[in-house]
């Protein structure tokens, strides 16, 4: 019988940091929500380091969004932590 080995990753190999989020929009600011969010990813994608950044809608519960980022590394990670993108 033969054993999968694993192997630790390499330079070679390109990481990615992936967060998420999840946030739950009430039916009257849905709207304010969705621009606010918009204006968010956009300004997100600028930043060097930045992937990609995106807003999902849940499909079975209308008030629910998933925000999706990958980041290159914790540098780019944590130099967008804190500012403002609205």
């Amino acid at each position: 019988m033969e054993h999968a080995t694993f192997a630790p990753p390499t330079s070679s190999i390109p990481t990615v940091i992936v967060v998420t989020g999840r946030a739950q929009i009430s039916t009257g600011e849905r709207a304010r929500f969705l621009e606010v969010a918009r204006t968010m990813c956009r300004s997100s994608r600028e930043e060097v380091g930045c992937r990609d950044y995106r807003v999902y809608a849940d499909l079975e519960k209308d008030d629910r969004y998933l925000f999706l980022e990958e980041w290159e590394d914790d540098d780019a990670l944590q130099r967008q932590i804190g500012r403002a993108h609205v």
